[in-house]
């Protein structure tokens, strides 16, 4: 995953700052993740798929569909979809996904 983000970052030619003014979290952050001592949440993780369109899958799959290569992925961080959606579902639970460009939190 560590990679991934990487790798998508690096690609739109961002910096660690800009994502993280984007995804509204700290630069120090983005470099966590980015190395390893840290793992984004769901929902940013769905900040971040919407924003680059990539699927949220793409971040626990070892191919890169921008050029078809393949990324070692360590096996910490195998998962599979079924996994996933699951882990997915418990973590946006209340959340409103009805707007397509907004993600807000449901008052129920």
């Amino acid at each position: 995953m560590s990679l991934r983000v990487l790798l998508l970052r690096s690609s739109h030619r961002m910096t660690q700052e800009e994502l993280a003014t984007v995804i509204q979290v700290s630069r120090s952050t983005i470099r966590d993740w980015e190395n390893g001592a840290g793992r984004p949440s769901a929902v940013k993780l769905y900040e971040m798929a919407h924003y680059f369109h990539v699927p949220m899958e793409s971040f626990f799959t070892a191919e890169d569909s921008s050029d078809s290569e393949m990324i070692a992925v360590p096996k910490p961080l195998a998962i599979t979809t079924r996994e996933l959606l699951m882990a997915v579902d418990r973590m946006t639970t209340g959340l409103d996904f009805s707007k397509p460009d907004t993600f807000v939190l449901s008052s129920d």
